[in-house]
């Protein structure tokens, strides 16, 4: 594990990660022993506070000066501080904002090892698809083919997380190889039938991912089921046919970021078991938002989605959402409120042959 001196791992740009860095090498055996005398020696001079930035001459480095933080014995820079820095140093050429964490492992370096429970998803869900993992929250109006249009609550608990990843430790621009797991229950609410349930869709998955410069594949399982609500069905018994709608499937998706904040992507699913779904379903879109922390005063998104279902001769429905967007300082979540507007087959796949529109605003959460 050890080697013998320094060994920069490459140069990274502004655009691959939320950070300003250059060559920030990985510690070896030796170059830990003077990183600790160093320290030893900032703390007893006394200018070793946690709360103020200090920049240390470490030893043979080739890119000359790193910020330290605090007392510890790498560079460790929080959101806060990481912005305080890179407006300090940011016209110094012999000045490097480096980020690690209280291990040492550099954010967005070429230094990848295993991690249990990372920060950060590499194949993020899609902002405008509405069968996504996530927590949400939209009120909209409703209207379907029976012309019978409504105010609807559709609500959305739940979310995706990392269990274990093979890669970087960078929560807004992981790379590597990570094993996810997602569910949700995805319910709609009649507004004006005192918040009765009118149907549930519940989603769980297990995608393995891979990311790599500003490319991401997705290769996982997912089950769907859909369900009636007990009022919907009592209110129009014998006047609506139940649809025992469910599907088991194998997905494969790719995305790409052309540019920092602009994502674009398409996947395909195919239902190895199915009932009243048939095999086959695709989506694509795009979609632009904050990668990198926002602050108090967020940023501006976008984002569109295309969902065709072959039980529905390739038809489907699209989706556009646009709003104001906060990505966090720590963990990468993003927070996004805005208008939505939905033309196409419903949301929900009880209702899976009816049209519907959709108006509405909506609140989400996204890790």
């Amino acid at each position: 594990m050890w080697a013998n001196d320094f060994h920069p791992r490459f140069t990274p740009t502004k655009s691959d990660d939320c950070r300003v860095r250059t060559k920030q090498p990985h510690v070896t055996r030796p170059s830990l022993y003077r990183l600790l005398l160093c320290t030893a020696l900032l703390v007893g001079l006394g200018y070793a506070r946690a709360e103020e930035l200090t920049v240390l001459e470490l030893p043979k480095l080739q890119t000359g000066y790193h910020v330290q933080v605090g007392d510890e014995s790498l560079p460790i820079i929080s959101s806060s501080e990481r912005i305080t820095a890179e407006e300090t140093f940011a016209e110094e050429e012999n000045y490097t904002v480096a980020a690690a964490d209280e291990f040492g492992y550099c954010y967005g370096c070429d230094y990848w090892g295993w991690t249990i429970l990372p920060e950060g998803i590499i194949y993020r869900s899609y902002q405008a698809g509405v069968n996504e993992p996530r927590m949400g929250l939209k009120i909209a109006h409703v209207a379907d083919n029976d012309d019978q249009p409504g105010e609807m609550f559709d609500g959305t608990l739940g979310g995706r997380k990392g269990l274990i990843r093979y890669g970087n430790r960078d929560p807004y621009n992981p790379q590597g190889f990570q094993i996810d797991v997602e569910a949700a229950a995805m319910v709609r609410l009649n507004f004006e039938e005192n918040m009765d349930v009118q149907a549930t869709d519940y989603r769980v998955g297990v995608p393995f991912t891979y990311g790599w410069g500003n490319k991401q594949i997705k290769f996982g399982y997912w089950h769907l089921s859909s369900h009636l609500g007990d009022e919907f069905m009592i209110r129009n018994a014998g006047n609506f046919t139940r649809y025992n709608y469910a599907k088991d499937s194998l997905v494969f998706g790719y995305s790409q970021y052309p540019t920092e904040n602009l994502r674009v992507y398409g996947e395909a699913s195919w239902a190895f078991w199915s009932d009243v779904a048939e095999e086959w379903e695709f989506q694509f879109g795009f979609e632009h938002a904050p990668r990198c922390p926002t602050g108090i005063y967020g940023a501006p998104f976008y984002a569109a989605n295309a969902h065709l279902f072959e039980e529905n001769n390739f038809g489907g429905n699209v989706v556009v959402q646009a709003g104001w967007a906060w990505r966090a300082d720590e963990g990468a979540g993003l927070l996004r409120i805005g208008a939505h507007y939905l033309n196409g087959t419903s949301s929900q796949r009880s209702f899976w042959n009816q049209h519907e529109e959709q108006i509405g605003i909506g609140i989400w959460y996204d890790h």
